[in-house]
Order: structure tokens, then C-alpha cells, then sequence
């Protein structure tokens, strides 16, 4: 089946979501560099449409918001991160990360003023569910069926 180009909103919100970008990095400008003196622009969006976007990935099960819980140093020593935030005594902790509890991150991901370097969203980021392994870009782009044309797809 051919499907309408995604627009750029869902595409580079896909990508960030494969990178786990923090949540302060999810409306502002991205630049690819493609050699040269070439280079592509992306963004940055609206907090209302990146909110919508994610909001129904996230309702859909296909992503989750997770954090560091700690990490290492260059000289190999351990460091723990400190949330200060209501989430952090609900969240589950799997390896280094501290997953979310569902309901604490639908409320970030439903307040953008919250996906700021400091405050509540401080350090959370974004990932693909387990659910959402193996699953086409189609896939997520079904999930977005509900969501206004135009925020979906290229013009």
C-alpha cells in the first residue's frame, strides 16, 4: 500500500524516541549534516504538537519515559543520579535506568512546560516500549490515525 510522506514532526519525533532524547530536547531544532557544506533543518514544533504525537504513541504503548539511575565516569568510577522529583520514589529501577510509572509519565509527557533541564522533567527521557519492538514505521504511524492529517503527514 502506498502511504503519504510522514512529516517531518513524526519522523524526527520517531528518531528522538530511538535516541532517547531528554524530554527538553524534544521541540527544538535539529540540523543534520550531510557533508560538505550541505545540511538539513528540522524543527523546531510546537510543545502542543509534539505533545499530541507522543501522547498517542505513549497511550498506544509504544513508548515509555525512563532516566539515568546512574552511570559511569571516564575514570570508571560509579555515579547516582539524584531526582528531585514526585516520580522518583514510583519509578522501577532496571539496570542503570529508573522506568517511570505509567501514570507519572503521561502526566509529563501531557505537560510540556514540565520538559525544561530542571523541574520535574529534569533527566527523563523518552524510549520505545517493549511492546513497540519489531514494529514497522507503519506501525507508529497507524497508532496515529486519530491525530489531524496535517500533523502527520507532508503537505
Amino acid at each position: 500500500m502506498i502511504r503519504r510522506a510522514p512529516s517531518d514532526l513524526v519522523r524526527e519525533m520517531r528518531i528522538l524516541i530511538a535516541e532517547e532524547a531528554f524530554l527538553w530536547e524534544l521541540t527544538g531544532q535539529v540540523t543534520d549534516y550531510l557533508g560538505g557544506c550541505t545540511s538539513v533543518v528540522h524543527g523546531p514544533w510546537q510543545p502542543g504538537d509534539c505533545r499530541r504525537v507522543l501522547l498517542r504513541w505513549f497511550d498506544s504503548g509504544l513508548i515509555q519515559c525512563i532516566a539515568d539511575a546512574w552511570g559511569t565516569t571516564g575514570s570508571r568510577e560509579i555515579v547516582h543520579f539524584e531526582h528531585d522529583a514526585s516520580w522518583r520514589s514510583r519509578a522501577a529501577e532496571r539496570g542503570q535506568f529508573l522506568i517511570l510509572d505509567r501514570e507519572d509519565a503521561r502526566a509529563l509527557l501531557d505537560d510540556p512546560a514540565t520538559w525544561d533541564r530542571d523541574g520535574a522533567g529534569a533527566g527523563v527521557m523518552v524510549c520505545e516500549s517493549d511492546a513497540a519492538e519489531g514494529l514497522s514505521f507503519n506501525d507508529w504511524l497507524d497508532a496515529l490515525a486519530a491525530l489531524p492529517e496535517d500533523l502527520i503527514y507532508e503537505k
